[in-house]
């Protein structure tokens, strides 16, 4: 993406909202993978234009939380590590409860099994085992992935409460809007079922299945498996289908019975 996109064009009695949500957007995209960006990545990644991400650079560089390197890249500061401090005290984590499950399911069928959590209207990886033959996923821990593409994104923007979909779905350009899985049908089916399954919407000739997971009732996070469909027949999908489902039953009851506040 590019250049003026729509996303710059904000109603005025969103504006406040929007903006805060946009400039966490940008923070998001600094992670361990790709901890420094220019101005001209951030624009391109987002779709923001230059002028509006030059302008929430700068808000992110007076608020401390962004430095310039070099010339033209820039940095997060060691003021989140305040924000990463907060997150390890407000265990136990859902990634430390959900170990033994991904990695047990990992076992039985050697694909990537992970799980992610909704953040706002971003879709945020906090555990994962590997395949024992991986390849390569854009889905990778921390990094903000969009709530519509994918089968585990799908079942955290259909267990959404439902005025926060429709508010979601409002800031997707038309074409994107009118795609058949996101039709109010395809999702109040996913929301039935408590599951998804994608071919190739992220990454081409990976199959993906997702279950939610509940906490504290509701769905707001998922337990889901990526798998390359050449190694997987439709044999192999249903049973990695149902160890899906079985594992977020499990993880789902693991969570309940946990003391406390469940963080990522």
């Amino acid at each position: 993406m590019s250049g003026d996109s729509g996303k710059d064009s904000v109603p005025p009695k969103n504006l406040g909202a929007e903006t805060g949500r946009r400039l966490l957007d940008v923070l998001l995209l600094f992670t361990s993978s790709q901890p420094k960006w220019t101005i001209q990545e951030i624009s391109d990644e987002t779709g923001f234009s230059l002028s509006t991400t030059y302008r929430y650079i700068s808000a992110l560089k007076d608020s401390g939380l962004l430095d310039r390197v070099g010339d033209s890249r820039y940095r997060v500061t060691d003021l989140v590590l305040v924000l990463a401090e907060a997150a390890r005290a407000a265990r136990p984590p859902i990634a430390e409860i959900a170990k033994p499950i991904l990695r047990q399911i990992r076992d039985q069928t050697g694909e990537s099994v992970f799980v992610a959590r909704r953040a706002g209207w971003n879709v945020i990886m906090v555990a994962r085992e590997e395949s024992r033959s991986p390849v390569r996923l854009q889905f990778e821990p921390g990094r903000p992935m969009l709530l519509h593409s994918g089968s585990l994104s799908r079942v955290l923007l259909a267990t959404m409460p439902e005025h926060d979909r429709s508010r979601y779905l409002d800031t997707l350009d038309d074409e994107t809007r009118a795609r058949e899985v996101l039709s109010a049908q395809s999702l109040a089916e996913v929301k039935k079922n408590g599951s998804a399954e994608s071919f190739e919407e992220v990454d081409e000739g990976i199959w993906g299945t997702s279950a939610a997971v509940k906490i504290d009732g509701e769905g707001t996070a998922a337990l889901g498996c990526a798998a390359p469909l050449y190694r997987n027949d439709e044999t192999q999908r249903e049973k990695i289908r149902l160890l899906i489902a079985d594992g977020a039953k499990k993880l789902t009851a693991a969570l309940s019975l946990a003391p406390g506040e469940i963080s990522q």
